[in-house]
């Protein structure tokens, strides 16, 4: 059975969303908007906006979660989530297996939010310079990473999502001169920031590649000044699925 507020944010109630099963495993996902998604001047908090894999005991009460995976040392993954952001939607449904409850694709339109089965539509605007279309496509890359049974791919898929919502994963358009080469990514290490050709999107030349090049990217921003090249493309190889 489920509960769902019908909530937006702004509204003084924040929205509730939780979902019991008779059986194990069960699951069970809340969210909170007024306290941390905004600051005293209604500017968005997005370091505060994120999900990620989580482990717990089993003696711990249900935490405010999708718990799903039971997991070693007696206990279970779960998928937590601080507050919403559109390409939450994305996670939560690749976490439940490749289908999100009908409450939140309607609580994310009402918002005028992109969805997997309508990810061109909303009227919400991605960060970075990207289409609806290109930011739907990274949601799916970066969603890919978040739910990695391995927990160095889950905390770069985790990473980028929260770096994209701050406005630091921007796209490019065509190749990105770094003399004397050509690329189509580049990481921008102890800022935080990433480019992406719009090449690797929907039509581009590299089309296909956009998983590889995110993971490839984030690792880059590992340690203070990164871990070099030959550490990215071990990312890429650990981190790929079948």
């Amino acid at each position: 059975m489920g509960q769902l507020d019908n909530g937006a944010p702004g509204c003084s109630n924040p929205p509730t969303y939780s979902v019991q099963r008779a059986n194990p495993p069960r699951w069970s996902f809340r969210t909170q908007f007024e306290r941390y998604a905004y600051d005293a001047l209604g500017r968005l908090r997005s370091f505060r906006r994120w999900c990620e894999q989580r482990w717990a005991p089993v003696s711990e009460s249900a935490p405010p979660a999708v718990s799903l995976t039971p997991a070693g040392g007696g206990g279970y993954l779960y998928l937590y989530c601080d507050a919403l952001f559109p390409g939450d939607l994305w996670t939560i449904g690749e976490w439940l297996g490749g289908g999100t409850p009908s409450g939140l694709e309607h609580l994310w339109l009402n918002w005028g939010w992109p969805t997997p089965s309508n990810s061109s539509g909303g009227s919400w605007v991605p960060p970075g310079g990207f289409s609806l279309g290109q930011a739907a496509a990274l949601f799916s890359a970066q969603v890919r990473a978040i739910v990695h049974p391995d927990r160095f791919c889950s905390n770069l898929g985790t990473r980028s999502a929260r770096w994209l919502l701050a406005g630091r994963v921007r796209q490019h358009v065509g190749y990105i001169a770094i003399y004397p080469r050509r690329l189509i990514g580049n990481a921008y290490k102890g800022r935080g920031v990433t480019e992406l050709s719009d090449l690797v999107f929907a039509g581009g030349k590299y089309e296909g590649g956009l998983y590889d090049l995110n993971v490839h990217e984030e690792e880059h921003h590992s340690g203070l000044f990164g871990r070099g090249e030959a550490a990215a493309e071990a990312a890429e190889t650990r981190c790929r699925l079948p």
